[in-house]
């Protein structure tokens, strides 16, 4: 898990001398499947504008219902932009979840969209994901293929340009 830290934080400042940085985050609520018991998620984020079109990241996340911690890098294709205020975009995430007992991890993809709010703030959401995911919690495991737009699929966020393009 170092090791792959190390590699996400180096490929943030070794891509492009000419790159933007940026910060922030989004604070959500998670419902169980069976609709009891409510929990607050906590993902800080931090990315990295390789030019206008690519940005590299990933969050760090706290998930009170299941009192998980994790770290998600993701790589993101910016697809288009309309006059510089709204941008259309597809993230490939690699999810790690775990604590105790509980892991999870698997790959998927994840469209949003940001609008510019003014001096270097953006207003980010995703919607949907699409994926692979493999959950094991103690002698229990299970895998496999995900497609899904719900309320544990959407995540709103702010980012804050903290550098020059």
């Amino acid at each position: 898990m170092k090791k792959l830290l190390i590699v996400i934080i180096t490929s943030l400042f070794a891509v492009s001398a000419h790159a933007q940085l940026y910060v922030g985050g989004n604070i959500g609520l998670t419902s169980g499947r069976d609709g009891t018991g409510i929990g607050i998620n906590i993902a800080p984020e931090l990315g990295y504008y390789i030019n206008d079109h690519f940005n590299v990241g990933g969050f760090l996340s706290y998930q009170s219902r299941y009192n998980t911690f994790g770290v998600t890098p993701y790589f993101r294709w910016n697809i288009v932009a309309f006059a510089d205020r709204l941008r259309l975009f597809l993230s490939a995430t690699a999810p790690m979840r775990f604590t105790g007992e509980y892991q999870s991890y698997g790959f998927n993809f994840r469209p949003g969209f940001s609008v510019f709010l003014g001096n270097g703030l953006s207003l980010m959401a995703h919607i949907g994901t699409f994926g692979y995911a493999y959950t094991k919690y103690a002698t229990y495991s299970t895998s496999g293929w995900l497609a899904r737009v719900d309320g544990d699929s959407i995540s709103v966020g702010v980012c804050v340009d903290l550098g020059w393009r």
